[in-house]
């Protein structure tokens, strides 16, 4: 009895410990999803990324696949590329969002006439 409520009490703490930190990584996913300017919003995603990227953040997945879609200035083949895939690698987009990032990444694969497989 002692080492189930040891045990419960141990995870409560883990929990409580854990959840600030998940909001905070909520709180500015939104926030740079919310920015009007495209970018900024890249900017913002890449700084999220960089700061909750690997962490197992809830957005992400879809923090990966905006990235790879998104038109921003200064965007290179190989950021479509590294981000479409990373998204695609960690799963859970949406089917549309999904299609999305296929039809980027495959894109960017043609025009470089590399690894043509692959883009297929």
């Amino acid at each position: 009895m002692k080492k189930k409520l040891l045990t419960t009490l141990i995870m409560m703490i883990f929990l409580i410990n854990f959840l600030p930190a998940q909001e905070k990584a909520n709180d500015e996913y939104i926030e740079a999803m919310t920015t009007s300017d495209i970018n900024q919003k890249a900017q913002k995603l890449k700084a999220w990324v960089d700061k909750y990227g690997g962490t197992g953040a809830q957005y992400e997945n879809f923090a990966y696949a905006t990235l790879a879609t998104l038109p921003y200035q200064g965007k290179t083949p190989q950021e479509t590329i590294q981000y479409g895939e990373k998204a695609l690698e960690i799963g859970g987009l949406d089917d549309s969002t999904k299609t999305q990032v296929l039809i980027h990444v495959a894109s960017v694969y043609i025009d470089q006439g590399s690894n043509l497989d692959k883009a297929a």
